[in-house]
């Protein structure tokens, strides 16, 4: 897994979504989620009048959240040479 660094503060977008299809979340690479990290106390998300399907880091948790909201994102890099542990 690769190192996160968060630069300018706020919400980023995780490229983490259901809206193709509701309840199974997938990466913006196709990928299936294997793993959550939701801020609210049950460990799920809310998906708020069902309309909730992207998913928003804040404070290193995650929140579902609604299209038409800006975020800045994560992106995944290939790391091509080792990184020292």
């Amino acid at each position: 897994m690769g190192q996160l660094w968060f630069a300018y503060g706020g919400p980023l977008w995780t490229g983490l979504s259901d809206a193709s299809q509701e309840g199974i979340g997938r990466w913006s690479s196709g990928e299936p989620a294997t793993y959550s990290n939701w801020w609210n106390t049950n460990g799920v998300r809310n998906n708020v009048d069902g309309l909730e399907h992207f998913v928003e880091m804040n404070n290193y948790v995650w929140n579902d959240t609604q299209v038409g909201q800006l975020f800045r994102g994560v992106v995944e890099v290939p790391c091509t040479t080792p990184v020292d542990q």
